[in-house]
């Protein structure tokens, strides 16, 4: 198993609908409707890049859901790459909290290391609004 990392994500805006529109690019609702952070909306996998698909053999990934080639979706070489970590948060480990429509908490664990990629492109779209993140192992 692996080593979890400890994040704390704050955002900050004055205008409630930049905090909006944050909000419908991390959050998702698991089978039970209970919101929760995905690194996979902000970053969904593109399956279109011919970079992350492999041979089976060669990359050791069970040869499920094969392409046309004979290729397989690398997906732990696409999350790493794109978000910093192998696995997306967990619904059960994720708490958000919000304040005045202008403040967004979130609390939740990533696997081997903090998403710093997820992160910069959260920054990188979202240019105008304060973004913080706090990892602890």
């Amino acid at each position: 198993m692996p080593d979890w990392v400890n994040n704390a994500l704050r955002i900050t805006s004055s205008k409630p609908e930049r905090i909006q529109a944050i909000r419908e690019k991390l959050f998702t609702t698991d089978d039970k409707g209970n919101l929760y952070l995905s690194l996979a909306v902000l970053i969904p996998e593109d399956r279109s890049n011919p970079y992350y698909w492999v041979d089976p053999e060669t990359a050791h990934i069970l040869p499920e859901n094969l392409n046309e080639e004979g290729k397989v979706f690398d997906w732990y070489t696409f999350r790493c790459d794109k978000w910093g970590c192998k696995w997306d948060i967990d619904p059960e480990q994720c708490n958000i909290e919000e304040d005045n429509d202008t403040n967004i908490y979130v609390g939740f664990e990533s696997p081997w290391s903090c998403p710093v990629e997820w992160y910069r492109k959260l920054v990188k779209d979202f240019p105008d609004v304060s973004v913080e993140l706090v990892a602890m192992d």
